[in-house]
């Protein structure tokens, strides 16, 4: 019950380093990809398409600095539920060293486009810290 709490609290503070502990959708503890990005999904889920899409898009234009793990919710309840995901779609993006930096739910076209602007802007963020 602890560590419920300890995750549900790191979840809320964007910024703040999170256990990222191995598990069967995120198998190292740090990534090489200067964003890998969680998304949370289903076959069954029409909102999750569109996002589905930003996501292909902004995975395939950024190549290796971008790790896309799609993690479907009914094969992978646990791995939902250690997240605190109960409604799909939901896209998480951490840094490479496991920083929680976005946290997003939804698929209406209004967050489909504040989650490509947001990811855009997460990268260039990122990159800018490298050159530093």
């Amino acid at each position: 019950m602890v560590a419920v709490g300890l995750l549900v609290a790191f979840l809320l503070w964007p910024g703040v380093a999170i256990p990222y502990y191995p598990s069967p959708a995120c198998s190292d503890n740090k990534s090489a990809a200067e964003l890998t990005i969680l998304f949370f999904t289903a076959p069954w889920c029409g909102p999750c398409r569109p996002v589905k899409t930003v996501l292909d898009e902004f995975s395939q234009a950024h190549g290796e600095t971008v790790k896309l793990i799609p993690i479907d919710i009914d094969e992978s309840k646990a791995e939902a539920e250690r997240w605190g995901v109960g409604e799909i779609p939901v896209v998480i993006a951490l840094s490479h060293e496991g920083e929680l930096l976005l946290r997003q739910q939804g698929g209406d076209p209004p967050a489909v486009r504040a989650l490509k602007r947001a990811l855009e802007d997460l990268l260039k963020r990122s990159r800018r810290r490298r050159d530093q």
